[in-house]
C-alpha cells in the first residue's frame, strides 16, 4: 500500500528496519527494485543485495565511500538522476519524516510507508504472558570482509582460534573477530553453515545468553548446527552429592587444584559461581533456552559426537561438560 499522509508508528518503523530486505524482494518485481531509490544507507540494502543479486541505487551522505566496498551499490547525488523511480524506500528510523520532507513534492507520493501488516509476515516473533516478543534482530554489517560468504563456520566466544575453517569470534585480542557476542551479530541472515558456542554461557546472563542464542539462530541458514558446549550441573552435582574426592580434588599439570577450595563445597561453589560464571546449566535448562531462541530440533550429544562440522577438533573439556547441538 502506497500512502504518503499516513505516518508510520515507532514500532512499525523498527520492524520495516529488521525486515525491509526480505519484504521488498518478496513484495516487489526487481524492475522496480532495481529502478527503486533507498534514501539513506542500511546495513540491510547488503541483505538485500544477496537475495536479488541485484545493483541498488541510493541516495546518503555515505554512499560514495560505500560505493569502494560494495560495488553493487549505485550512489546518486542528485533527484535528476532518478526521474525514472517509481519506489522510494527510506531506510531511517529516526529521521523518516525528515528524508520524506527532502523528498520532491512530485515524487512523495512514491514513497513506500510501511505498516504493521506489510512488516509482521517477514519477521519472527512468539507472543508470551508479557507481550509479543520480535525475535529478529537489525541487520548489521559483516566485520572485516564485506563479502559473507567467507564466514559459514564460527567459533563464538572461543577467546583463541582453534581451527583454521573456523573464524574465532570473541572479545579477546586473540580472536580474529573482536567484537561483543552479546550485541547483533556482525552476520547476515541465513549466511551461516556451523556455529560452535564452548564454555561461552555459562559465563553470561541467562538474559544475554537468550540473545546470543537468537542471533546464532538468525543468522544461520536452514539446517545449520548450533553446538553449546557448558559446565554440566547434572554431573558436578551428582559428584559432589557422592562425595567423590578424586573429581574434586583433580589437580592440573601446573601442580594447582582444578577446582579451588578447602572443601568439597568450597570447590562445587567456586565452578558455580567464582569463576566468572553466572549460570549453571543442566541439558533441559540448556535445551529450553535454545527452544526459546526458536531452535525446535535440540539434540543432547556425547563428546566429540555429533552433526557440528569438525566436532572432533572444536570440543574440549570432556569428562565435565553437556555437549547440545540445535539445528536450524
Amino acid at each position: 500500500m502506497m500512502a504518503f499522509m499516513i505516518n508510520p508508528s515507532e514500532i512499525e518503523l523498527e520492524l520495516w528496519l529488521r525486515s525491509f530486505s526480505r519484504l521488498i524482494e518478496k513484495r516487489f518485481s526487481r524492475q522496480e527494485i532495481q529502478s527503486g531509490l533507498f534514501l539513506g544507507f542500511h546495513p540491510g540494502l547488503l541483505e538485500l543485495h544477496h537475495l536479488t543479486g541485484l545493483s541498488l541505487r541510493c541516495m546518503s551522505q555515505d554512499s560514495e565511500s560505500q560505493a569502494i566496498i560494495y560495488p553493487w551499490l549505485l550512489p546518486v547525488k542528485s533527484w535528476d538522476e532518478v526521474s525514472d523511480t517509481n519506489l522510494i524506500f527510506i531506510l531511517s528510523r529516526r529521521s523518516f519524516s525528515k528524508l520524506r520532507e527532502i523528498v520532491p513534492e512530485a515524487k512523495r507520493q512514491r514513497v513506500f510507508v510501511p505498516s504493521a501488516s506489510d512488516v509482521l509476515p517477514f519477521v519472527e516473533w512468539s507472543q508470551n504472558s508479557q507481550g509479543i516478543v520480535v525475535h529478529a534482530a537489525e541487520p548489521v554489517l559483516p566485520v572485516n570482509n564485506p563479502d559473507h560468504r567467507l564466514f559459514q563456520n564460527i567459533d563464538l566466544g572461543g577467546g583463541f582460534p582453534l581451527n583454521p575453517e573456523y573464524l574465532c569470534v570473541d572479545l579477546s585480542k586473540q580472536a580474529q573477530l573482536n567484537t561483543d557476542i552479546t550485541k547483533p551479530l556482525p552476520f547476515l541472515s541465513n549466511s551461516l553453515k556451523n556455529v560452535n558456542c564452548a564454555h561461552t554461557l555459562e559465563h553470561l546472563s541467562v538474559t544475554d545468553s537468550l540473545k546470543v542464542c537468537q542471533e546464532v539462530y538468525r543468522c544461520l541458514m536452514p539446517g545449520g548446527v548450533f553446538r553449546v558446549s557448558v559446565p554440566d550441573l547434572f554431573l558436578f552435582s551428582k559428584k559432589y552429592v557422592e562425595q567423590d574426592r578424586d573429581f574434586y580434588e583433580e589437580i592440573l599439570p601446573d601442580g594447582t587444584y582444578h577446582y579451588p577450595g578447602y572443601t568439597l563445597a568450597d570447590r562445587f561453589m567456586y565452578i558455580a559461581y567464582d569463576s566468572g560464571h553466572q549460570y549453571f546449566f543442566d541439558t533441559d535448562s540448556l535445551t529450553h533456552l535454545l527452544k526459546r531462541a526458536g531452535f525446535m530440533n535440540v539434540y543432547p550429544c556425547e563428546y566429540q559426537k555429533g552433526r557440528l562440522y569438525l566436532v572432533e577438533h572444536m570440543d574440549n573439556r570432556p569428562g565435565q561438560s553437556l555437549y547440545v547441538e540445535a539445528v536450524k
